[in-house]
């Protein structure tokens, strides 16, 4: 099940990855159709995406195991068990929340070198800079193509970006003269604020996860600690929020562009297709999705948070 499933992801993400980095294809007659499947399969986007979706993956299966058996600690059950559990947990997340940040660097600089508005957007730079200066905080203001406030470190977008802290890194402005240039009139600019915010959220997320994983790994009695296992009951939560805003600046950023220098959002809408048919399709979509991610939490906590005398026996078994 977990060989389908990340070889289906691959195959997910391969069909992403042409959409941010597009590869194997011609033009004809206004059509990009595929002229080479190997060029397809072996875009240079599709490595940072797999392992950072994966790695991603691996320190969210860290954080369950790690609340499940806080749970249980808290609770006093099974106690040899839950510990073993709470090791092996702890391991876990340390190591997908290490790499899944390792990775994401890595990615963003690539990205930068693909979609280089999309991360000046997500550090709401605005203006070209040698060396840049870091955003911790900002408020960026749109309208006016500035930010109304900004608390900065300097030196550290330049190390970030090129792996060294007085490189030039270009900004907004300077990047949408290019893009007009090289694409014709338009707004070449995706929603700052949106892809900042979400960006630094991720950020924070990923941060208190390896936060977290390392305390858990150091801390040799956890079942002397309540507080801090109360604290991991609620830890799932931040992978997930991690991966949310991080799929919204990857999508978001790509503003305006549904395939990313081919296809714009507003030539990509389907003129055989109604509003009323999208509407419904997205509307019975997310209930059954809401329906069923309902199911499948109850059920998560129902097994999981239960007692532990099944847990005990498949454990015994083995």
């Amino acid at each position: 099940a977990a060989l389908g499933t990340n070889i289906s992801a691959w195959w997910i993400l391969t069909a992403n990855s042409f959409m941010q980095h597009p590869t194997g294809y011609v033009l004809q007659g206004g059509r990009a159709l595929m002229a080479d499947f190997f060029a397809l399969i072996t875009n240079p986007n599709i490595p940072y995406q797999f392992t950072h979706v994966l790695t991603g993956g691996i320190a969210l299966a860290g954080f369950v195991v790690l609340a499940f058996s806080a749970w249980h600690l808290l609770k006093g059950r099974e106690k040899a068990l839950f510990q073993t559990m709470f090791r092996w947990g702890a391991r876990y997340a340390l190591i997908g929340s290490l790499l899944v940040g390792i990775i994401g660097h890595f990615q963003g600089q690539f990205v930068l070198q693909m979609q280089p508005l999309k991360m000046a957007a997500a550090e709401a730079h605005w203006e070209t800079a040698q060396p840049a200066a870091f955003l911790v905080v900002a408020i960026p203001n749109e309208r006016a193509k500035a930010n109304s406030f900004e608390i900065r470190i300097p030196y550290v977008l330049s190390f970030l970006s090129y792996n060294n802290p007085t490189a030039r890194v270009e900004g907004i402005k300077d990047l949408e003269k290019a893009a007009i240039a090289r694409y014709g009139p338009g707004n070449y600019i995706p929603p700052v604020a949106l892809n900042f915010y979400a960006f630094r959220i991720m950020v924070l997320a990923g941060l208190l996860m390896v936060l977290l994983a390392l305390l858990a790994v150091v801390y040799r009695n956890p079942e002397k600690r309540p507080g801090f296992l109360k604290l991991l009951l609620w830890a799932p939560i931040l992978p997930y929020l991690a991966g949310t805003t991080g799929w919204i600046m990857a999508e978001v950023g790509r503003w305006p562009w549904i395939v990313y220098g081919l296809l714009r959002i507003e030539d990509a809408i389907s003129p055989n297709v109604s509003a009323g048919s999208i509407i419904f399709s997205l509307t019975v979509l997310t209930v059954l999705y809401t329906v069923l991610s309902v199911l499948a939490f109850r059920l998560a906590i129902k097994a999981g948070a239960g007692e532990a005398a099944a847990a005990g026996q498949v454990a015994e078994a083995y």
